[in-house]
């Protein structure tokens, strides 16, 4: 038997070598508990996978159902967009060019800020370069 300390300092060719020369035999009856639970690992694992994909086709099911019955709603409803009255139309549609010209006038004068902010460093850099 040797040391710890010898064991220790052996290389790892050393170690296989000494390893695949050494006769091990594994009693009968513990190989084949190691194969019924190797067994029933296996079960368990080919379960739970047959589980996940039922409950991901369930998922896809419900959703589909879902999404259905959403479309089909909206397709029996007026739209919201439609207007009875024409007076009322105008009226919606002249708030939402209102919005978006008040949306344009802010970017307008946000450029014209910036125009004149380049400008001037631009101004600056050139008379150091000159």
């Amino acid at each position: 038997m040797k040391r710890i300390e010898d064991i220790e300092n052996m290389s790892i060719a050393e170690l296989q070598e000494k390893a695949s020369g050494l006769d091990v035999k594994v009693p009968a009856e513990l190989q084949t508990r190691i194969g019924r639970k190797i067994d029933g690992y296996r079960r368990r694992r080919a379960a739970v996978a047959g589980n996940a994909v039922a409950a991901c086709l369930v998922a896809a099911l419900l959703c589909s159902v879902i999404t259905g019955i959403s479309l089909g709603s909206r397709m029996a409803a007026e739209p919201a967009d439609s207007f009875t009255d024409p007076r009322q139309a105008y009226e919606e549609v002249e708030k939402a060019l209102g919005m978006v010209s008040m949306a344009l006038n802010t970017g307008a004068a946000s450029a014209a800020q910036s125009r004149a902010l380049f400008e001037q460093a631009s101004s600056s850099v050139n008379s150091i370069l000159k």
